[in-house]
């Protein structure tokens, strides 16, 4: 059987995920396993599969942009898939999986699994995040692999389910929608301290919406296209993207990235 799995990776836990199912399918069961970033990939090579995989993290109790224009895109196909999803976040709690879970099988796909994994927070920033020490990070890791390796095995088997926390998820619907409104003028939190920064020109590479733009002076200016991915945020060499002034004292709100994976640069 061939399984395809589309993903979108800020600082790379979808992409971890990812490769480890992609590992978990072909050593189990011999499926031939393609991996496929959304940004970059062609839609019609990505669903050329018997059974397709999304991973993403929750971004605002939803999934990224790229990864909702995908989905919207398999809603209007007249090839029904069978779909397997598998999101993560910091809370380990959202319903994200359940809400494209419905609109894609009412558009006829069939959904055999959706699931949610706990892992560690890139978004340092907000009210409710709480960095982690580098223990608790790979405890986080080691116990999203091992039910990970379960829902694969689960999947490999036939066995559908769908993951969620009760009713306590459905908040989340609530708040994707106040979400979707405050992510439209995200690009506004988006700050440089210029006196830190070298011109190294990194965020410009790994913006996924080129929305990072460099003068003839190496200089860098942030349009309105951020999706508040945190990319630039988290992988800068020297603290010097904020999201918001508070982000400033480095100190205080750290940066993460999985350390496991390179990131992607789009330029």
């Amino acid at each position: 059987m061939k399984i395809n799995i589309v993903f979108f990776t800020s600082t790379g836990n979808s992409f971890f995920l990812a490769l480890r199912a992609k590992y978990f399918f072909e050593k189990m069961t011999e499926h031939r396993v393609g991996m496929y970033d959304v940004v970059t990939s062609n839609y019609e090579e990505v669903i050329n599969c018997d059974a397709l995989g999304i991973f993403y993290p929750v971004w605002m109790s939803d999934m990224p942009d790229h990864l909702q224009n995908f989905c919207k895109r398999l809603l209007k196909d007249s090839v029904k898939k069978n779909i397997f999803i598998v999101g993560n976040c910091a809370s380990g709690t959202d319903n994200s999986q359940l809400y494209w879970k419905r609109k894609l099988e009412r558009a006829g796909h069939k959904v055999n699994y959706a699931a949610m994994l706990k892992m560690p927070s890139n978004f340092n920033i907000s009210l409710l995040a709480r960095d982690a020490s580098e223990v608790e990070i790979n405890e986080l890791k080691e116990r999203a692999v091992v039910n990970l390796q379960e829902i694969c095995s689960d999947i490999s088997a036939g066995v559908t389910k769908n993951l969620s926390d009760g009713l306590a998820s459905k908040l989340y619907a609530i708040q994707r929608l106040f979400f979707y409104f405050k992510s439209k003028w995200g690009y506004k939190y988006m700050k440089l301290a210029e006196s830190r920064c070298t011109k190294c020109q990194m965020c410009v590479k790994l913006c996924p919406m080129e929305n990072i733009k460099p003068d003839g002076n190496g200089n860098i200016s942030f349009g309105k296209k951020c999706i508040m991915c945190a990319k630039c945020f988290n992988y800068c060499p020297t603290n010097a993207v904020l999201i918001g002034k508070k982000s400033e004292d480095a100190s205080k709100y750290h940066r993460y990235f999985c350390k496991e994976i390179k990131p992607i640069f789009y330029r």
